[in-house]
C-alpha cells in the first residue's frame, strides 16, 4: 500500500512538474507592469523623461517600465504576457554566447512570430514580433527596461522600398 501511494505522488509530482514546464518561464508577466499612476513614485525623473518621449513616437501604442529578469533566457520556453494581457509561449530556436554572461536568445512564438533578446549581465534588450505587432524590450540600465508595443504598420517605409526613378534622381557629376 506505502508503494503504490509512494508511486502515485510520485507521479503526481512528475505531472505537476510537467505542466509548470509547459507554462513556461515568464519573460514579462501581467504583474511585472507598472502601470502610469505608479510611475511617479517609482520611476527618477530621468526614466520618466524617457518613457515619455518613447509614447510620443506614433507607431507606439503602449510603451510601460516592466521588469525583466536575465536569468530566465538560459530556459528553452518562455512565456510572455502582452500589455493587453495576452499570453504566448516562446520556444527557444538556439542561443549564441560571446561570453559567460553576454548572449543572444532567439526563439520562435508558438502563435507564429520570433523573438531575439540580447543578454548583457542584467541587461536584456531585443523584441518579439507577433503577427504585425512588435513588443521591443529597451533597456536603459540595470533593471531599468521599457516595453514597448509597436504597430509596425505605422512605420515609415524604408527608402529603398520605393526608390526614385532614374529621371528624377538628383544628377550627379
Amino acid at each position: 500500500m506505502r508503494t503504490a501511494l509512494a508511486t502515485l505522488f510520485a507521479l503526481g509530482l512528475a505531472l505537476l512538474g510537467s505542466f509548470a514546464f509547459a507554462q513556461g518561464h515568464k519573460l514579462v508577466a501581467q504583474d511585472d507592469y507598472l502601470d502610469e499612476p505608479l510611475e511617479s513614485n517609482r520611476l527618477d525623473q530621468d526614466f520618466r523623461d524617457k518613457l515619455s518621449n518613447i509614447r510620443k513616437d506614433r507607431a507606439v501604442r503602449v510603451a510601460k517600465a516592466v521588469k525583466v529578469d536575465a536569468n530566465i533566457l538560459q530556459a528553452s520556453l518562455l512565456l510572455f504576457v502582452t500589455p493587453s494581457g495576452e499570453s504566448v509561449s516562446v520556444n527557444r530556436i538556439r542561443i549564441e554566447t560571446r561570453k559567460s554572461s553576454a548572449y543572444t536568445w532567439y526563439g520562435r512564438v508558438s502563435s507564429g512570430g520570433e523573438a531575439i533578446l540580447e543578454v548583457k549581465g542584467k541587461q536584456v534588450y531585443g523584441y518579439i514580433t507577433i503577427d504585425a505587432t512588435s513588443y521591443q524590450i529597451r533597456n536603459f540600465g540595470v533593471d531599468r527596461h521599457i516595453l514597448v508595443e509597436v504597430d509596425l504598420s505605422k512605420l515609415p517605409a524604408h527608402a529603398g522600398d520605393n526608390p526614385a526613378p532614374l529621371a528624377t534622381a538628383p544628377n550627379q557629376q
